[in-house]
């Protein structure tokens, strides 16, 4: 058995205690409860509603990509939605993505491989509307060298992917000829979830579909822009109109590789760092992270566990509905057998 502190849970935990006592150990905690106490509550019922929105988004957006495999409600692609991101923040990495594979897969009956090219393609697209914020971002605020590091890293990526994908779609014949120098049993199992994999980006190919997605994807950053701004009026920050941006876009580039659970301690370091830019001290910076995690997680947090209670619930109903047909006793068919000689 592996030993825990040799897991990357344990570790997680570790850098997450970390980066908690960076945040707080010259933090007065009194004074950090006067400005959370001091809070607008009319913006921050407006932060947290703007909050609920991204995940109808996100979830109208899943629906769209999946639609040339197969026709979804959207409810049904909320419930999923939600549920995996339970899965996301309570698993280490991006487990909690596969999850959300496997659950629209056993629900929907869709190929796992199909699945996870759809949420593939949500990783590509959140990516590319990403770099595109950050590029008109940049003629109103100068990034840092290693921001800009890790944007070209991004694109650099995001690159790769898309050609990888594309070439997937488009040369499956090319693919034919090739696995003929190969041993069959490989190149045919290669074949499946090559071919699988490119039946779930079949929106690819239609530009209708890529003009929704793109946009629901631009609706979700903006949404999420709107939270933070709300949240900084809340607190009655004075910040720029592009102010909310540059957390956004800080926050989003620090939490791309979760490697704390729940990202805590990373979110509010990110919050802070993204606040610095602006001269916000640490102390309000650090409410105003506190808040936005817990406007970030809570919420969705409460809905996802809702539909995993709702859907075991209702399996559990489905399953005392259906009456099986029990085995007749050998004496009735016995019966019934000698009845018929007997006409005969």
């Amino acid at each position: 058995m592996k030993a825990f502190y040799k897991s990357k849970r344990f570790w997680g935990v570790v850098l997450s205690f970390g980066f908690l006592y960076y945040c707080f150990y010259d933090i007065d905690l009194k004074a950090l409860g006067r400005v959370i106490s001091g809070l607008n509550p009319l913006f921050l019922l407006a932060a947290i509603a703007s909050q609920l929105l991204i995940p109808v988004w996100k979830s109208l957006r899943w629906k769209f990509i999946l639609e040339p495999v197969k026709k979804i409600k959207f409810w049904d692609m909320f419930s999923i939605f939600c549920m995996g991101w339970v899965l996301n923040i309570s698993l280490p990495m991006l487990t909690g993505q596969v999850a959300r594979t496997f659950l629209l897969s056993k629900k929907h009956q869709i190929g796992k491989t199909k699945s996870f090219a759809t949420v593939a393609l949500e990783i590509v697209f959140d990516g590319g509307s990403l770099l595109i914020l950050m590029t008109l971002l940049s003629f109103f605020f100068a990034f840092p060298h290693w921001l800009i590091r890790g944007q070209h890293t991004l694109a650099l990526v995001l690159g790769i992917g898309v050609v990888l994908l594309y070439l997937l779609i488009l040369n499956q014949k090319l693919f034919s000829k090739i696995k003929e120098r190969f041993p069959h049993k490989l190149t045919e199992k290669i074949q499946h979830l090559s071919s699988s994999f490119s039946e779930g980006l079949q929106i690819l190919k239609s530009s209708k579909h890529i003009v929704i997605v793109g946009s629901l994807s631009f609706l979700a950053w903006f949404t999420q822009v709107l939270t933070v701004t709300l949240l900084i009026v809340a607190f009655g920050f004075q910040l720029p109109v592009w102010g909310a941006i540059v957390v956004v876009v800080l926050n989003t580039l620090m939490l791309m590789f979760p490697i704390t659970p729940a990202n805590i301690g990373t979110f509010q370091i990110a919050t802070i760092g993204g606040l610095a830019f602006f001269g916000i001290k640490k102390t309000e910076a650090l409410s105003l992270g506190l808040l936005l995690h817990f406007i970030d997680v809570v919420p969705l947090l409460i809905l996802g566990i809702f539909f995993m209670i709702f859907e075991k619930s209702l399996i559990s109903k489905e399953t005392e509905s259906a009456t099986p047909i029990s085995p007749r006793p050998e004496e009735d068919i016995l019966e019934e057998y000698k009845s018929k000689e007997n006409k005969d």
